[in-house]
């Protein structure tokens, strides 16, 4: 498998894949996309696949706490 970040660069055989896959930064914030060449490299024609991946950061939710909290002991019935 290798990562382009173009459907068109996915598609060129000559063009060079995300060098580490594992460290990409996306370009657009909280969502961009990603193709993923699929090769069978155990034969000798070019046969592969793409497929996109969509990345996508959803916001941490604002959490409103309570200025404070009480701490019981449970006690089974």
């Amino acid at each position: 498998m290798t990562f382009y970040t173009t459907l068109a660069d996915a598609n060129n055989l000559n063009a060079i894949p995300i060098t580490s896959p594992a460290a990409f930064q996306n370009h657009t914030p909280f969502n961009d996309n990603v193709w993923i060449r699929v090769a069978n490299n155990t034969i000798p024609s070019s046969c592969f696949d793409i497929v996109e991946l969509k990345l996508v950061v959803n916001q941490l939710p604002v959490v409103q706490l309570k200025p404070e909290y009480f701490i019981t002991k449970y006690t089974p019935i």
